[in-house]
């Protein structure tokens, strides 16, 4: 019967601990950095340019 218990335990923290972490998915903040401004294409032409 201890192997019956042991089971079952470990099944109920297997749960709680997906619901947990089901919780803090959901519940965390969404990314809200800007995007860079683009650069004119001369610039960017200019930039590749000087690659070596």
């Amino acid at each position: 019967m201890p192997n019956f218990y042991a089971r079952r335990r470990l099944s109920v923290l297997a749960g709680l601990t997906g619901l947990v972490a089901t919780a803090a998915l959901f519940n965390s903040p969404t990314a809200s950095a800007a995007l860079p401004t683009p650069i004119a294409g001369s610039t960017a032409r200019s930039y590749l340019s000087q690659l070596t």
